[in-house]
């Protein structure tokens, strides 16, 4: 068999494999891959960024882990790292994910659920690291347990108490209403989680205006401004009209009239 055989059979394989196992993501410079048999996820790289990305990936995990008494090897079954390539294969976790586009009437106990789970979680310093995309698509739910997944964005600088947990609550309230209104039971919902963060003393810049605190922190973070060049619909803040805009900030002043 000469080489321009073998070439052929192996770009065949390679692109079976490729179709079978290969998850579509957002564009950010990783690939990934789903093999069920093994109940293995892997993120692979052989581009800069992207093995920063999952360097990070690794870092979150094992930070996440000791933050819940468990061994990293718990979540992470194997990791490579040379000059030029990275992979990381991450264990399957036990669970289902709430579709981040259904209404804040469908998701609110979920919500609850994540807040009360990241409250037990993370230091009560001013700044603290942070997740950087906790919206309800990187959350599984077994039983009574959630787990926080993707972890990507660790390696950006930390940030103000409370910006995971208001990105969260703020997504929830944009992202399924990209071409559907906000209702008025949506509306009380979202105040009942607003008044939430405020009880709980997060940082008043964050909260007072959390579209102009989120754009301005991940235009201005190394890691996530490269990130949102190669996929600005990474970030829910930029994809959300401006009329919903005015709208939760409507709302959100409200609140903080009647808070005060």
């Amino acid at each position: 068999m000469n080489t321009t055989v073998k070439n052929k059979i192996l770009q065949k394989y390679f692109f079976k494999f490729f179709k079978k196992y290969r998850i579509k993501t957002h564009r950010n410079n990783i690939t990934l891959f789903h093999f069920p048999q093994k109940k293995i996820f892997r993120k692979i790289s052989n581009n800069k960024e992207g093995i920063k990305k999952i360097i990070s990936e690794k870092k979150g995990i094992e930070w996440y882990c000791k933050r819940l008494k468990k061994n990293s090897k718990t979540r992470i079954s194997y990791f490579y790292l040379s000059k030029k390539s990275s992979f990381i294969d991450l264990k399957e976790v036990n669970g289902f994910q709430v579709k981040s586009w259904k209404s804040l009437e469908h998701n609110f106990s979920y919500l609850i659920k994540v807040f009360n789970h990241y409250k037990k979680l993370y230091p009560k310093s001013y700044r603290n690291k942070i997740h950087g995309d906790l919206t309800l698509d990187n959350v599984m739910f077994y039983k009574n347990e959630v787990s926080i997944i993707d972890w990507e964005f660790f390696g950006a600088k930390e940030k103000l108490k409370g910006y995971d947990l208001a990105y969260l609550f703020l997504s929830a309230a944009c992202i399924p209403y990209f071409k559907k209104k906000f209702s008025l039971k949506d509306e009380k919902l979202f105040i009942n989680l607003w008044k939430i963060l405020i009880k709980n003393k997060y940082s008043k810049k964050i909260l007072q205006n959390p579209f102009n605190y989120f754009e301005k922190n991940i235009k201005s973070d190394l890691v996530l401004n490269k990130a949102m060049k190669i996929s600005k619909s990474k970030f829910f803040p930029f994809l959300t009209r401006r009329h919903h805009k005015k709208k939760i900030l409507e709302i959100i002043k409200s609140i903080n009239k009647y808070e005060k």
